[in-house]
């Protein structure tokens, strides 16, 4: 009886000591993680908080502020160029990648995070994603619980190429938070070429801004 016990005791203290000096994912070999954009890119996998998909195709994401959680793709690259932060209560990032799960094209994705700002005022976080985004129709919105979601589609066509997106607010008026998302899809063909989904595309946006954790 007392070998078992002394058995379990020195497993438990090989288990706790094992994740005490585990390495943070951000200062890991690469050859020792998922071979995927999210975790092989050292800017992107700075971000990612495990290495067990949250679901198929997507990992968590934790932003530096400490603010919120989202799913992130696997195969998306963080843009370091575009990368700003302001202490705990502003941050900016974008990040990209070649095959969007609807269409397949080129996409890349612009967020913003504010804590600070009196989030509660959606109309002028709607106008200033309005502004930011060439849009000047209406939004969609969504309550579900204690946040609000705002939805809309954007398209802007060109000669030789054009942009498909949907432009999103996420809102937490309890927690004083909001995250902003612009989701584009790439078509590098002649006008009118490209014929996507884009009740599919939207579909999957929001899916991205309900995975939207804020903390307090």
């Amino acid at each position: 009886m007392r070998k078992l016990v002394f058995l379990v005791i020195a497993l438990i203290f090989l288990l706790v000591s094992c994740s005490m000096f585990e390495k943070p994912i951000a200062e890991q070999d690469p050859k020792d993680l998922p071979d995927v954009m999210a975790f092989q890119d050292k800017f992107t996998r700075g971000f990612m908080t495990s290495t067990e998909e949250v679901e198929d195709g997507y990992y968590l994401f934790e932003s530096k502020t400490g603010g919120y959680t989202m799913w992130y793709p696997e195969d998306a690259r963080m843009n370091d160029m575009y990368y700003k932060r302001n202490k705990d209560h502003f941050e900016a990032i974008q990040f990209g990648g070649d095959h969007d799960k609807v269409t397949g094209r080129r996409y890349y994705v612009r967020a913003i995070y504010n804590k600070l700002n009196d989030v509660k005022n959606h109309e002028l976080y709607l106008e200033l994603l309005s502004g930011t985004s060439g849009y000047d129709g209406e939004f969609e919105k969504e309550e579900k619980d204690d946040r609000t979601h705002y939805y809309a589609r954007r398209e802007n066509i060109g000669e030789t190429k054009s942009f498909y997106g949907v432009l999103a607010l996420v809102v937490e008026d309890a927690r004083n938070q909001a995250l902003e998302y612009k989701y584009t899809i790439i078509c590098d063909e002649p006008k009118n070429s490209c014929d996507f989904d884009l009740d599919e595309v939207e579909r999957q946006v929001k899916i991205m801004m309900e995975s939207v954790e804020f903390n307090e």
